[in-house]
């Protein structure tokens, strides 16, 4: 997200909410007014296509909206992500013992 993304973000989002699809958003961070829109979008559309799915990496930001995770049912997807994050630097970290 940023430098102007969230218009189409915009269109793809009413698109595949409608018809069903899968959304990435990326380094929603950097475009935390266009995350509550989000939130919104999904919420008020009265009928989500059951094929819709909705993907957000983001970093760490003291003001990102953690009732989007919630909202959104984000909240076990980041889970699992967490955890395969910190597998991947366990991994890391054995392998430069062994070297």
């Amino acid at each position: 997200m940023g430098q102007g993304q969230d218009v189409h973000a915009r269109r793809l989002m009413s698109q595949y909410l409608n018809n069903g699809g899968w959304v990435l958003l990326q380094n929603c961070h950097l475009s935390l007014d266009y995350v509550v829109e989000v939130m919104d979008q999904v919420t008020d559309t009265e009928n989500v296509h059951d094929e819709f799915r909705l993907w957000v990496t983001t970093e760490i930001h003291p003001k990102f909206p953690i009732t989007f995770l919630q909202v959104t049912g984000l909240l076990i997807g980041i889970c699992l992500l967490m955890l395969e994050e910190l597998l991947g630097i366990y991994v890391t970290l054995i392998i430069n013992k062994l070297n």
